[in-house]
């Protein structure tokens, strides 16, 4: 596995990004990717999950189906004018909801499991089996 020096954006900004069109889409994640690892853009050594999506942003229609185009277009705009902090609050607040809601769907999944237990479904979920049982073995070490 390539040790990257910065990690793709995280689900909170790609939920973001999708807000926007699909060719601007693949041009910002190209650019920022281009300035995190320029080697990359020559090789073609993007992760599989860049790849991914990439692709995704080519292939699909983001215009979402429940909202109206005017309602859209207000709420576009009052992002865009919004501060830094209020837009990084606003996806900070995105990314812990996420993170929340798939903490309880383990949870009901898994009835009866402890809250360790939660945390490292969630991990395995989210960052592979592998991590999973390092973060597993290093917490019995810790806790025995």
């Amino acid at each position: 596995m390539r040790a990257y020096p910065l990690r793709p954006p995280s689900s909170a900004a790609y939920h973001l990004a999708w807000r926007t069109r699909p060719a601007r889409i693949t041009r910002t994640i190209r650019r920022f990717l281009a300035r995190c690892r320029p080697e990359a853009a020559e090789d073609g050594g993007w992760s599989r999950e860049t790849a991914i999506l990439l692709r995704l942003s080519e292939e699909t229609d983001v215009q979402p189906s429940d909202t109206h185009p005017e309602a859209e277009r207000v709420q576009v705009e009052l992002l865009r004018q919004a501060s830094v902090q209020t837009r990084l609050s606003l996806a900070l607040s995105l990314s812990e909801t996420a993170m929340s809601l798939s903490r309880r769907a383990i949870r009901r999944a898994r009835p009866g499991i402890s809250e360790q237990e939660v945390g490292l479904a969630f991990v395995e979920l989210h960052y592979g089996r592998e991590l999973a049982e390092r973060v597993r073995e290093y917490v019995n070490r810790v806790e025995p």
